[in-house]
């Protein structure tokens, strides 16, 4: 008497570009994308993996993906029978890279579970339907990075940068000019002129330190017993900090975003000449005994 063969799980595949706080149109978080692949599931009939191979701060554009790279070597050891994921887009945003690897999967004898809508390449409709979809999720990917980039470049022609660097602070809030943050100025005016005088870029970062000057504390988000929660953590200047900062046109009353440039957008913390003679020198090496 012959045992049926147990069927094998599909792995819970959960995919995020990034976490820092996102929400809106468009972003599902973890756990929803889970409820929905446990929903599929059950409506599949098909066994999942109790383990979740999550990616998170990682774009659909590529397959350079810790998990999921994980996922497609255990369906290539014959040990899961697919991948499950929430909707297409966390599968793949790229073509190429979807026809390939799910070509792959179903060569292997696995399927690719989406929780909006079925997909797969075995036959000619199928295989079009397919592309139809992906290639609308990178359609979609590509004009939200192009938005995005017209916004940076309108921001910056009204004067409006980003974010507001160490020496300056939003003049009225989020979305106004920079103006100089009389303290941290204060710092910056001695790191360029340290500089002009021949400092090398390590004694300047430690003589910030043993002044007691510090950069500002930074966010690190952290795992804790699977949640991912944010921290505070105080830095130190290095002298890779030190020099970035000397080499940072912002400085000059330049807001820039790549190549795009908007010379006079807020008031400089240090003039031109100054920024030049700090930009030209050369360290002094110390004299050895």
């Amino acid at each position: 008497m012959s045992r049926t063969k147990k069927p094998l799980p599909f792995a819970r595949y959960a995919r995020v570009s990034r976490v820092g706080g996102r929400s809106g149109e468009g972003y599902i978080s973890i756990p929803e994308q889970d409820r929905k692949m446990k929903a599929l599931a059950k409506t599949e009939g098909v066994p999942l993996t109790e383990e979740l191979f999550k990616d998170e701060d990682r774009s659909g554009a590529n397959l350079d993906r810790p998990e999921f790279q994980r996922a497609l070597g255990l369906i290539r050891d014959g040990k899961l029978g697919g991948i499950a994921v929430a909707k297409l887009d966390r599968f793949s945003r790229d073509t190429e890279d979807f026809l390939t690897t799910l070509r792959e999967i179903e060569q292997l004898g696995g399927r690719l579970l989406c929780g909006d809508g079925a997909v797969s390449l075995q036959n000619g409709t199928d295989t079009f339907i397919a592309t139809v979809r992906v290639a609308a999720a990178a359609l979609e990917r590509d004009q939200r990075r192009e938005d995005l980039k017209k916004s940076v470049r309108n921001a910056l022609d009204r004067g409006v940068h980003l974010a507001a660097p160490y020496g300056y602070r939003k003049r009225d809030g989020r979305g106004s000019p920079l103006e100089p943050e009389p303290d941290e100025a204060a710092v910056v005016v001695e790191m360029f002129e340290l500089r002009a005088a021949g400092w090398t870029w390590p004694k300047i970062a430690s003589k910030l330190n043993a002044d007691g000057h510090r950069p500002r504390p930074y966010r690190r988000w952290v795992e804790v017993d699977g949640v991912k929660t944010e921290e505070w953590r105080q830095a130190r200047w290095t002298p890779k900090g030190v020099r970035q900062m000397v080499m940072n046109e912002v400085y000059l009353g330049v807001a820039f975003n790549g190549e795009h440039r908007t010379p006079g957008a807020h008031d400089p913390i240090v003039g031109a000449e100054l920024f030049a003679a700090a930009r030209r020198a050369k360290g002094v090496k110390p004299q050895g005994p």
